[in-house]
């Protein structure tokens, strides 16, 4: 998750410009052997919920630059770091410890950031204290998987407003049009709706 109440990134041109600079493609290919699929969504990629028509963000570290210029941030002391009101685009990543699959992401995903200017801190914790801290908020970004249902998914844990405190909306998303739609995915029985 990225953790949207930490103000970096509650700003929208930031978290797509850390989309637009990692190329999860060639990630999937390379330590997956294209074995893994890339989604767009939070549903089932082999359930019917699956929207197949949103496409995932495209790689294109140019784009990553141009958002967070537009965001006001540049290298103004020449350090290769972006900064704005004197304080660096600088990220911690939290990961598992001894996570392999984790690490070579962190590892690419560190690169790729250094390449647009962000400074990614990884950290590897224990079970525990990853845990502790993702659930605390006290983190920037973080690193896991969930597992869902390839027929039916409510995303109201992992994305309603209601779930950041005390659900799995780590990331903190707080937003009525989505837990609008949330609501009514909840009744709806029509599959097509």
């Amino acid at each position: 998750p990225l953790n949207m109440r930490r103000p970096i990134l509650s700003e929208l041109a930031v978290r797509q410009a850390l989309t637009h600079a990692v190329d999860i493609d060639a990630f999937l290919q390379t330590y997956s052997y294209g074995l893994a699929r890339r989604v767009s969504g939070p549903q089932c990629f082999f359930g019917p919920s699956y929207d197949a028509s949103v496409a995932a963000p495209a790689h294109d570290p140019a784009r990553a630059r141009e958002l967070l210029e537009g965001a006001g941030w540049y290298d103004r002391d020449g350090d290769g770091v972006l900064d704005r009101d004197g304080q660096p685009l600088a990220l911690e990543f939290l990961i598992q410890a001894k996570n392999v699959s984790a690490e070579n992401f962190a590892r690419v995903f560190q690169e790729s950031l250094a390449a647009i200017g962000v400074q990614l801190t990884v950290t590897a914790l224990d079970n525990a204290t990853y845990f502790q801290r993702i659930r605390a908020g006290e983190f920037d970004i973080g690193i896991q998987g969930w597992a869902v249902d390839a027929t039916e998914n409510d995303p109201a844990q992992l994305w309603h407003s209601s779930a950041t405190e005390g659900g799995s909306n780590y990331s903190g998303v707080k937003d009525a049009f989505i837990d609008g739609l949330i609501a009514r995915g909840q009744v709806e029985l029509d599959d097509a709706k």
